[in-house]
């Protein structure tokens, strides 16, 4: 199997951050168009990426998921795909790598740097039976050594529609209601998997327990949450019809606090629009310098904490379009392997 090196990069984190977006309306499933935009919109710059891998699920497309030292991630995020892929691309250089295993079994939940081997990883996941109990197995590569090893096996699997949050040497992520084998409660609905140790757990979400009644939805109240980093801890987001609550994890005494509670407006967008492929009607893309950057269905915010005041960012050349955001630091780091991946259960 080949793989790739990416050397870090000091001061890819230094550069200035823009956003990224995809707009699903206007990408097929083997062509992507991206707007990359300023924190205030006032300069929008258009981009296409063109998959190398032919990719024809219409009903599961490849949806930007992430993006890490100037590199673009993508993936389709159902195992009943036919295919899964994971797609990284650099729009500075252009430069591509897939991925891909076939079968309905694989997933990558994340894409991180291990300062412990000075190597890039992603890790994987795919269903595992042992004797009568169903449950996942997480493997990690690496791409400088080529090396891809088993981890173990765990109950619980991370939500897809969203990256983890990496906080001081550990990942995060919501667990997944539906396809988890474990019970999923409030005292196991965050997942984490800490890089030196590759030791998977579970912890409890932010607030009181959940409680049965309105706005729990059918697979819970959890799935109207989501992970963030705020002031370099791991924040959650709570939503319940127009109120978006903010907590925060105090890594010390591992115990959650209140820290910001807000109401958005109301917005009804155009007739017959539907946020699909993305999960989450409302999701805080990123929290910096007490400004949020909120998308709304199909438009972006921006909400100024201190003054309790937002406004709209304009989405020029493409306003009525359902779109995928991330946070992005451009680079020239270079991708230096075969274009496709091609992994072996």
């Amino acid at each position: 199997m080949n793989c790739f090196r990416i050397r870090p990069l000091p001061h890819a984190r230094q550069a200035t951050s823009i956003i990224a977006l995809q707009s699903f309306s206007q990408s097929s499933d083997q062509e992507i168009k991206f707007y990359f935009m300023d924190e205030q919109a006032k300069k929008v710059e258009e981009a296409h990426l063109k998959l190398d891998y032919c990719y024809m699920q219409k009903q599961y497309p490849v949806m930007l998921y992430d993006s890490c030292d100037g590199c673009l991630l993508f993936k389709n995020r159902d195992f009943l795909c036919v295919r899964s892929i994971f797609v990284i691309w650099n729009p500075k250089t252009n430069e591509q790598v897939t991925i891909t295993m076939r079968g309905s079994a694989f997933q990558v939940c994340g894409f991180y740097f291990n300062p412990h081997n000075n190597e890039y990883e992603v890790l994987l996941i795919y269903p595992s039976r042992e004797g009568e109990i169903e449950s996942y197995a997480f493997d990690v590569l690496s791409f400088g050594s080529k090396l891809r090893r088993n981890i173990g096996r765990y109950a619980y699997m991370p939500r897809s529609e969203r990256p983890p949050m990496i906080i001081n040497g550990k990942l995060y992520w919501m667990v997944d209601n539906i396809y988890s084998r474990g019970e999923v409660n409030c005292s196991t609905s965050i997942m984490t998997f800490k890089i030196r140790t590759n030791k998977l757990s579970t912890m409890h979400h932010g607030g009181g327990s959940c409680e049965e009644g309105a706005n729990v939805g059918l697979f819970g109240k959890h799935e109207y949450m989501h992970l963030i980093e705020m002031e370099g801890k791991l924040g959650l987001c709570v939503l319940s019809d127009t109120e978006l609550v903010l907590w925060i994890l105090n890594p010390a005494t591992n115990s959650w606090a209140k820290a910001h509670s807000l109401t958005l407006p109301r917005y009804y967008p155009p007739k017959y629009f539907s946020c699909w492929p993305n999960k989450l009607d409302v999701e805080v893309v990123k929290i910096k310098d007490r400004k949020l950057l909120v998308r709304q269905k199909n438009r972006l915010l921006l909400w100024d904490l201190d003054l309790n005041t937002h406004k709209l960012l304009e989405k020029k050349g493409f306003e009525n379009d359902n779109f995928r955001p991330a946070i992005h630091t451009p680079s020239a780091v270079s991708l230096k392997t075969d274009k496709l991946i091609e992994l072996d259960r």
